[in-house]
């Protein structure tokens, strides 16, 4: 196949719609080529943000899993029992963009449109004291309730 000048300008144009495109709260492996694009421009991983320091940064991740708690509690969503992979990509001023998710198997049954709008909305209305001078992610599993506390004084 021989690629014209017209077809490579439109395909420079395409390419970073698709991952403009990707829900705020989507499920992995729904649309991977989105998916991976947003993992390479959020390449930077928290604990990079957080100073390289493992504390740090688990209490950032936790604070974060505390703030989506405290959502659900606030509009009266049921989130105990929930296990799942997330994948969150925030953006430089620590807002964040997409939130991935992959319910687990011993997970409690959630309805997937349920979950995606939950998060979708906790997305929109989430604040952080985060930020970076790049984009940046973290992925691992989650448990709610969250009942890890701070080490910290």
């Amino acid at each position: 196949m021989r690629l014209t000048g017209l077809t490579i300008l439109a395909l420079l144009f395409l390419v970073p719609l698709q991952a403009q495109n990707v829900k705020k709260a989507f499920i992995l492996g729904e649309n991977e080529e989105a998916y991976e694009k947003l993992s390479r421009e959020h390449a930077r991983t928290l604990l990079a943000v957080s100073n390289n320091d493992p504390e740090e940064a688990l209490g950032n991740w936790f604070e974060t899993m505390r703030g989506i708690e405290r959502y659900a509690n606030s509009i009266d969503f049921d989130i105990k029992g929930l296990k799942a992979l997330l994948h969150i990509f925030w953006n430089e001023d620590g807002t964040i963009g997409h939130i991935g998710y992959f319910i687990l198997p011993d997970s409690r049954n959630y309805p997937p449109e349920d979950l995606s709008a939950l998060l979708a909305s906790f997305v929109r209305q989430h604040t952080s004291e985060l930020t970076s001078d790049r984009k940046f992610s973290h992925y691992t599993n989650v448990s709610f309730p969250t009942f890890v506390e701070s080490s910290k004084n």
